[in-house]
């Protein structure tokens, strides 16, 4: 597993990143709402997640909902 993930999904709009792949058990989590933005935001694993054997799909926007 690495900081950067692997990149499962990328558009326009939408960005999806996979963290610890190989698990078998999976948790998705979703970017928050942030004032102001406009672009994608970084994306790091959710380390307790991961340190418990959970794969981490992150869901993330490049722009408020």
């Amino acid at each position: 597993m690495t900081d950067t993930g692997d990149l499962v999904y990328s558009g326009d709009h939408l960005r999806a990143t996979l963290f610890n792949g190989v698990s078998d058990r999976l948790a998705i989590t979703f970017s928050f709402r942030e004032k102001g933005r406009t672009a994608f935001a970084p994306v790091t694993p959710i380390k307790q997640m991961v340190a418990q054997g959970f794969a981490q799909l992150a869901i993330t926007s490049c722009a408020n909902d």
